[in-house]
């Protein structure tokens, strides 16, 4: 009798440790999935949008699948003025932000940010990517995160409803959507009155004339079809400020040097591809489609150029003094 009810709790004891070996995954490969979710702010028409899916899935496949990124496009989780705080919270593991605007936690920050800091787009990475990124990384640390890599970075000007901005005392009374930072500082020298909106209300805010204008990107001009409602673009260096991949300091901690070395120089590579695509859409082809659309371009002039710098050196006298000696510094790494 013992032998037969060992036949057949033998074979069900093995068949039920079977089925429970299946159901609990193994300290090695419970340890080695990594799922880094990912904040953007950007449309999904957006070429860095593009971009980045196909890094996540360069990043997946080159890990073996042992990290991989959940993407959160059009801020579905948070804005652009909101993912900084989320990051350094560990309530999103990774994203894109611009230090430029975080210049309240740390004035420091705000150097990239300034007006007409960086005459040209090589010259903006070869800053970041020659020891600004590394000084700002620091000082981000304090803060509980990581700057990764420069993510892309891109002419921002402005754009009108319903009169070009062609000299510094255009500005006077019109309302312009601006991005956070000592931009908002340069508007208000300028006597302009600054809008914070997400760019998810820019249209809406256009096309009921909340706005006058918005201070962004061509590719965004495109990308969110604001060439219907503004009929004026004014072209120049006014900002190229760079984007960043950022991570929780903690998150960034968790992964292997490998991990590490593979995220960074996969994003350092997105951002070589979409700056020679930005360079030429803001420069060449972009300015021909929104003519294409009905919009009159003008391309700021070496002498425009200069009559607006020195208008904003008030914006210049800011920052150094909010940001003290290591404000200078950073300036000195702009340069």
């Amino acid at each position: 009798m013992k032998k037969k009810m060992l036949k057949v709790y033998v074979p069900l004891v093995i068949a039920i440790v079977f089925c429970i070996s299946l159901t609990i995954p193994s300290g090695a490969s419970a340890k080695a999935a990594k799922v880094l979710t990912f904040s953007s702010y950007l449309p999904i028409t957006h070429e860095a949008s593009k971009a980045l899916d196909a890094a996540a899935k360069e990043i997946a496949a080159k890990s073996n699948g042992k990290v991989t990124l959940k993407i959160f496009p059009s801020s579905q989780l948070y804005n652009i003025m909101q993912t900084f705080d989320a990051v350094s919270e560990g309530a999103v593991d990774m994203g894109f932000n611009g230090l430029f605007g975080e210049n309240r936690k740390n004035p420091v920050f705000g150097a990239t940010g300034l007006p007409y800091v960086f005459p040209s787009f090589d010259a903006t990475m070869k800053s970041c990517r020659g020891g600004l990124d590394d000084f700002m990384d620091k000082e981000a640390n304090k803060l509980s995160v990581k700057v990764v890599a420069v993510a892309f970075t891109d002419y921002a000007q402005w754009f009108t409803v319903k009169k070009p901005l062609l000299k510094p005392e255009d500005f006077k009374g019109a309302q312009l959507r601006t991005f956070p930072g000592y931009v908002i500082d340069a508007a208000k020298v300028l006597g302009a009155a600054p809008v914070k909106l997400p760019t998810s209300e820019i249209y809406t805010s256009l096309q009921r004339g909340i706005v006058d204008g918005h201070i962004g990107t061509v590719e965004s001009a495109l990308a969110g079809k604001f060439y219907e409602v503004e009929k004026y673009a004014v072209i120049g260096p006014f900002s190229i400020a760079p984007i960043h991949v950022i991570a929780n300091l903690k998150s960034w901690n968790g992964l292997t040097n490998t991990e590490q070395r593979l995220i960074t120089k996969t994003f350092d590579d997105m951002a070589d591809k979409l700056v020679a695509i930005f360079k030429e859409k803001t420069l060449v082809s972009g300015p021909a489609e929104l003519k294409k659309n009905g919009v009159t371009v003008h391309i700021q002039t070496p002498a425009e150029i200069d009559a607006f710098k020195k208008a904003l050196q008030p914006v210049y006298d800011m920052y150094l003094k909010d940001a003290g000696a290591m404000g200078k510094k950073a300036l000195e790494l702009t340069r």
